[in-house]
């Protein structure tokens, strides 16, 4: 393990203590000082992976009448409690030294610091650096599913396409990508309310939303916080969310019966295309037997589909969702 420089950034010598926050957690004195240290740090450490870099040495050095058997007990009881979140992380600057890393939960950013605030340089540095990371993870990950997609396509014959229209047709998928998932960040980011839920191939009631570090996050339908770690989590997310973006901002009771007034909540102002022709889903209309579709033109013009003769309907809700996931762009 490559040694860690002795010389560090200097602090802003002040401790901000929230009295307020100290009874919410039941923290003792040391431990609220330990919190607000950490709050202070975000202007001058050093940041990896979303971590702030800060080691026994520095922080006993700030802090001298805190003890490194003090400090690492505070340290597991903050986490214990869920106010922050410890990594090891590597920090390439300093030849690959692996030191701790702390990086401060949404519940743990409840703390009032009022007194301090980082500049906002430094918070726009970090959050441009944290979505840089996450847009390459996803420039591996949809390389990978692209390259896992075209070898198990059984082969068939084509028409010749020109290979520059091929890939100008591949970066503007992967393009148009990146940018919602810039744009969701951006605006989830800055609110801190929550994207959706009912999500597939999580629990119906997990809460899916950015945190303040611009992470991926969500809240279990048991209410316990969890930041999202894994890649592969994080491109499915990611990637359901691009195909469902009627869904963005929306909450569903997914134990509800499909009904008239549940599809309009999930799709109403949805965008369709069938055989070439763009609709919107302007209103879906109860009706014995099932349900109508009314769709509205580009052109402002509206049309009502049934699959039965002179106004007889025979689609079911569930047939419904079905066609309007199956044309939806």
């Amino acid at each position: 393990m490559s040694a860690v420089p002795t010389q560090q950034p200097q602090r802003t010598r002040i401790l901000v203590k929230d009295i307020l926050f100290q009874e919410q957690y039941a923290l003792t004195h040391t431990q609220l000082d330990i919190m607000s240290y950490i709050f202070n740090a975000i202007s001058w450490a050093r940041v990896e992976r979303g971590y702030l870099v800060l080691t026994t040495k520095k922080i006993c050095s700030d802090l001298p009448y805190i003890g490194e058997k003090t400090l690492e007990a505070s340290l597991r009881e903050l986490k214990a409690k869920e106010l922050i979140e410890v990594e090891i992380v590597t920090v390439t600057k300093w030849n690959g030294a692996k030191v701790r890393g702390i990086k401060i939960t949404a519940k743990g950013m409840k703390y009032s610091n009022s007194l301090y605030k980082p500049s906002a340089q430094d918070i726009i540095d970090r959050q441009l650096e944290e979505i840089e990371e996450l847009k390459q993870i996803i420039r591996e990950k949809t390389a990978q599913n692209n390259q896992e997609s075209k070898e198990s396509e059984p082969t068939k014959e084509k028409e010749p396409i020109k290979q520059e229209e091929k890939q100008g047709e591949k970066h503007e998928k992967i393009q148009g990508f990146t940018n919602f998932m810039q744009s969701i960040i951006k605006r989830f980011g800055a609110t801190s309310e929550p994207i959706c839920n009912c999500v597939k191939g999580w629990q119906e009631k997990t809460i899916f939303y950015i945190n303040s570090y611009n992470k991926l996050s969500i809240i279990t339908p048991k209410g316990e916080y969890k930041q999202l770690k894994d890649p592969r989590e994080i491109n499915k997310f990611w990637h359901w969310l691009y195909r469902h973006q009627e869904r963005i901002g929306v909450f569903l009771d997914c134990n509800k019966p499909l009904n008239a007034k549940e599809l309009n909540t999930r799709y109403k102002g949805l965008k369709i295309k069938v055989n070439d022709i763009r609709l919107t889903v302007k209103e879906i209309i109860p009706a014995k037997g099932g349900v109508k579709l009314k769709l509205k033109e580009k052109n402002g013009r509206t049309m009502i589909l049934s699959n039965g003769k002179e106004g007889e309907l025979i689609y079911s809700c569930e047939m419904c969702e079905e066609i309007l996931l199956k044309f939806k762009e």
